[in-house]
């Protein structure tokens, strides 16, 4: 009870204590929700065949269901990373964050 009411008290001060700030650049919803769907549909095409190579992990080597997400996790990451730098590398003024 004592952390979730420490949780509920950080949320409030984090609430009420923050600074108001103006957006630079404003995008409507109407370009933010296509690139939203490219993305997600991106990560998901990668996570089926990420998925398939943890279940066949975990088969292979006996390891634990954690170790097994942990490495579907890592690839994952390492399947975004390449992505970025293709996506960095093929539009050099298109900002990397």
């Amino acid at each position: 009870m004592r952390k979730v009411l420490g949780v509920v008290i950080v949320f409030c001060l984090f609430t009420f204590a923050a600074k108001p700030v103006h957006a630079i650049i404003f995008l409507p919803a109407i370009v933010l929700i296509p690139i939203a769907k490219i993305v997600a549909l991106i990560m998901g095409g990668f996570s089926l065949p990420a998925l398939g190579i943890g279940a066949l992990w975990s088969k292979l080597f006996r390891k634990s269901l954690r170790r097994t997400i942990s490495v579907i996790i890592a690839i994952l990451v390492v399947l975004a990373i390449i992505l970025a730098i293709f996506f960095k590398l093929s539009n050099p003024d298109r900002p990397l964050f």
